[in-house]
């Protein structure tokens, strides 16, 4: 018979300044058109976020729209960026963008945009309009209830905020501008991996060892129980199902074993050492 052990296995990623993509996978190609399209004539008098942030001499992060309300952990965010060329930039740069929040861990670099792909600060100049679509997912692990989106510019292979390219005006934060600030609900989060939602019974149950009441149809599943470390495989397979009421909660255990053995019979003793589940 099978042993279950339950245990929540955290994943924390620890993302740090802007990342270089080396031998990965290798970039999209970017359609010109689609490059032309996104090159303005004009700078937009409707932005939802105005911000006039100015790059060394360089260029001017003009600010944004974006769907105001606010946003799920899990759930993607599209923001259209502005930004206006004084002079080119240069060669060495590039465009970052990073999501924070007000916790150490809530953290993501969100660089990457088919505009930054296919028309990257090496190409821009003087006088180019650029409306930049920038689409990425809000962590579904966020934790603070607000995220806030910076851009800046960096010379490629240098990662530190000393090397970025120096922001004046508008709001900043080391070496950045703030290109906005999302309100994130928490209460849409996504559960953990691994979460069972139980439902509860339409029908009321009978304590009997046989859960054919209808109730049990619906009832939550679990996962095949894995077996204790350093025990034998056993027979059969060992699942369990989950419902409840207002009274109770409900398990069924439902285990394939034609052998149920076991030496011990009073309280406390050591029953995980012969057949049991739990």
């Amino acid at each position: 018979m099978k042993l279950a052990r339950y245990g929540a296995v955290g994943l924390c990623a620890l993302l740090c300044a802007c990342v270089e993509r080396g031998s990965g996978p290798k970039r999209k190609d970017i359609d010109p058109g689609y490059v032309r399209e996104n090159l303005l004539t004009a700078v937009p008098t409707d932005l939802t976020n105005t911000v006039n942030a100015k790059f060394g001499d360089a260029v001017v992060y003009l600010g944004n729209k974006i769907e105001p309300g606010p946003v799920a952990p899990g759930e993607k965010v599209t923001v259209h960026h502005y930004w206006q060329v004084l002079r080119p930039p240069g060669r060495e740069w590039r465009v970052f963008s990073h999501l924070r929040g007000s916790g150490a861990s809530d953290f993501a670099n969100v660089d990457e945009t088919d505009m930054r792909i296919g028309y990257p600060p090496s190409q821009w100049k003087a006088g180019d309009i650029i409306l930049d679509i920038h689409e990425f997912a809000v962590r579904a692990d966020w934790q603070s209830d607000r995220a806030s989106l910076l851009v800046g510019l960096y010379p490629k292979g240098k990662h530190k905020v000393s090397d970025r390219m120096s922001v004046s005006g508008g709001p900043s934060q080391d070496g950045a501008a703030v290109a906005l600030t999302l309100p994130i609900d928490r209460s849409k989060a996504p559960p953990p991996p691994g979460t069972i939602v139980v439902k509860p019974a339409a029908t009321a149950i009978v304590i009997d060892g046989v859960a054919n009441e209808p109730a049990w149809g619906p009832a939550a599943a679990s996962a095949e129980f894995v077996t204790a470390d350093g025990s034998p495989e056993p027979p059969g397979t060992t699942r369990g199902r989950l419902t409840w009421d207002s009274g109770y909660l409900y398990v069924f255990a439902s285990v394939t074993d034609k052998d149920v053995w076991s030496e011990y019979k009073n309280q406390d003793e050591p029953l995980w050492k012969n057949d049991v589940v739990e």
